[in-house]
């Protein structure tokens, strides 16, 4: 079976003649190293390849939103000298830096196609067409008023308000420009339309903070720019452009709280056309309600009667609705029913406006002090020391108890001249404290003019309970017989929704009320609170008890110690409860959601609404949501506490009327 010693060395032989004949080269020596020295080069050719691309167009797109930013402070305080042409050719040199910012995106290269820098780069370029939607229609705004400024040979429009047919021309300027302003509110919706699609979340990279600044700045401009259109389209008409408007201006006091701000200390009949003030008269309220006394003997609403010892109802106390437009015109009636038992030739009222002293408080802060009655009246508790006159010190200057609200006329009237002298640097801060003011409901707005009104509820100016169609939440508090407690009254709100067994979305809310004074004489005493809070109609409460300062639970019946009724096309649970100084209570209300948000939550979809109360600082309010599906998106003004696959937290003030949407 083996071949011999012999054989094996012939059969040697011949191959090696055979490879000399045929001239073969020698085996080659291996090199290891070389296989893993080609992969390498093919790895980093390929990188570079992919992140050159992405690195030259990163620098590019670094540059360009760091001039942008500069641009935003350039035309910034172009705004604030009232240089309005050279605000609107920055801005368009603002939209040619957006489109090369745009430009540099389409540069990445392959990296673009991965996930991660896919969903950033959709989220940047949407953030960037909102900011050339929003360019232009600035730029447009700010032609505008320099074509204004350039009709009357004027720098400002401040100016224009303080001289007579400055006014009128620029009222008529308006009235003739509501069109062009219409599209200009067209391009900021769609702004709007295409920043609230982004998800900031979804920002990656070197430039998600810079980005992140812009996103900021969009949203507040809209924001401002969005309230300030409609007030500036309706200018002429709300400022009795050649006919005069006369407002029934009401003085609400949060120190003592009721449903629409404060109790009515004071009013005012405001007459205006084309822009200036024609009659002022403030007065005392109960100057006009006692003359009515033994006249008028309209019923009070049953808690009046029942906690306040009240027999009647008369014009300090209209204000029993939370809705501001059903208590305005129970505001209008009531005036109109005791000017005419005061023998006072009839009005025909053009709208009802409800102020409170946050307000004056923040005009203050932009006209600077006020000198009366040997007092300083500013910012810094303008409230408080107006309280202090005009209940105990008004005596010691020899002012009779009815004149002793003279002040709030003498204030108003220094306060109004010096807005209308106000210079160009001082618009914004101005419009701001506006601004600032009517989203906190410091300013509550009623037009007998339903286009108007209309769009004064369209910007939700006009204090009205929303119509919903998923969950809602009003807290209504009224002090009845508590002095100015208010002042020193803290509330906290806390709210939880939770997916019980069955799947049924049961709520539970507590209210925590803290006194935080001692007693003083004739102003701080236990509070007394009327309570009302307004849930989405056919909620059905199963519970409801009061936590004392001592830990002790006291059980509330229902339908005797805690009240329903269906009011505003919401449900209402009502109850009275008291804090003395030092302590506090928690009221607790547990109910079931009604059938039309248990089957919108079914379809996979939770809403949720709550309104602020007018006259209310901003309670604490936390909101917790833990379902039995998995949260698949969400969205809120402000970025939760904390998130975790079926439950959701959100910890923030109730300055404003937040709303909440969960997607699963």
């Amino acid at each position: 079976m083996f071949d011999s010693p012999a054989k094996s060395k012939i059969i040697r032989g011949k191959v090696d003649n055979f490879l000399t004949s045929h001239h073969l080269p020698p085996p080659r020596r291996r090199h290891p190293w070389r296989k893993p020295l080609l992969f390498l080069t093919v790895i980093f050719l390929l990188l570079f390849l992919v992140l050159w691309p992405a690195l030259m167009a990163g620098a590019g797109i670094l540059k360009e939103v760091a001039l942008a930013e500069k641009n935003l402070k350039i035309i910034s305080s172009q705004i604030q000298a009232g240089n309005w042409y050279s605000a609107g050719r920055q801005l368009k040199l603002l939209q040619t830096e957006v489109l090369k910012i745009n430009s540099q995106f389409h540069r990445l290269g392959p990296i673009s196609y991965l996930p991660p820098v896919k969903k950033s780069l959709a989220a940047s370029q949407r953030m960037l067409l909102a900011s050339g939607d929003l360019a232009s229609a600035y730029a447009e705004i700010f032609f505008w008023l320099a074509d204004v400024s350039d009709d009357f040979k004027i720098s400002s429009v401040a100016d224009k308000f303080s001289d007579k047919n400055q006014r009128q021309n620029l009222l008529g300027s308006l009235a003739g420009n509501q069109a062009k302003l219409s599209q200009i509110q067209l391009k900021l919706a769609a702004a709007q339309q295409e920043l609230s699609a982004v998800n900031t979340n979804d920002l990656l990279g070197p430039f998600q903070d810079n980005l992140l600044i812009i996103d900021h700045f969009l949203a507040t401009a809209i924001g401002n720019t969005e309230t300030a259109l409609p007030i500036i389209a309706h200018l002429p008409e709300l400022l009795g452009y050649h006919q005069e408007k006369t407002y029934l201006v009401v003085f609400q006091n949060n120190m003592e709280l009721r449903p629409t701000g404060g109790f009515i200390g004071s009013y005012a009949i405001l007459k205006i056309k084309d822009g200036e003030i024609t009659g002022l008269f403030t007065d005392d309220i109960y100057n006009l309600d006692k003359l009515s006394i033994g006249q008028l003997k309209e019923t009070p609403p049953w808690p009046m009667q029942q906690y306040n010892a009240q027999k009647y109802w008369y014009l300090r106390d209209a204000n029993w609705s939370p809705d501001w437009p059903t208590s305005a015109e129970k505001i209008k009636w009531f005036f109109n029913q005791e000017s005419a038992l005061a023998h006072q030739p009839p009005l025909k009222l053009d709208g009802v406006i409800a102020l409170n002293p946050d307000f004056i408080v923040n005009l203050l802060e932009v006209v600077g002090p006020i000198m009366a009655e040997g007092l300083t009246f500013q910012a810094d508790n303008f409230a408080q020391d107006l309280e202090k006159f005009v209940e105990f010190d008004y005596a010691k200057k020899g002012i009779k108890k009815e004149d002793r609200k003279d002040i709030i006329g003498f204030l108003t009237n220094v306060v109004i001249e010096r807005l209308y002298q106000s210079p160009p640097r001082d618009l914004l801060k101005i419009w701001l404290a506006f601004k600032s003011n009517i989203d906190e409901k410091n300013i509550l707005v009623y037009l007998t003019d339903p286009k108007l009104q209309a769009h004064f509820y369209q910007q939700n100016w006009s204090g009205q309970v929303k119509t919903v169609d998923g969950d809602y939440l009003l807290l209504v508090d009224s002090n009845l017989g508590a002095l100015k407690t208010d002042q020193a009254m803290r509330r906290a709100i806390s709210y939880q929704v939770q997916a019980v067994p069955n799947g049924e979305l049961a709520a539970r809310l507590e209210i925590t009320y803290q006194h935080q004074s001692r007693p003083m004489k004739d102003l701080i005493s236990k509070y007394r609170d009327y309570v009302r809070v307004y849930v989405p109609p056919g909620s059905w409460f199963t519970r409801g008890y009061l936590v004392g300062h001592n830990g002790v639970v006291k059980e509330l019946k229902l339908q005797d110690d805690l009240l329903f009724s269906q009011e505003l096309g919401k449900t209402v649970a009502a109850t009275f409860l008291t804090v003395e100084p030092g302590q506090s209570q928690t009221l607790v209300l547990e109910y079931r959601l009604p059938q039309t948000i248990q089957d919108l939550y079914r379809q996979g979809l939770y809403k949720f609404s709550v309104q602020k109360q007018p006259g209310t600082s901003g309670h604490d309010f936390k909101i917790y949501l833990d379902f039995n599906q998995e949260i698949q998106a969400y969205q809120a003004e402000t970025l939760p506490q904390r998130f975790n696959g079926q439950s959701i937290l959100w910890q923030t003030t109730l300055s404003v009327d937040r709303d909440y949407l969960v997607k699963f």
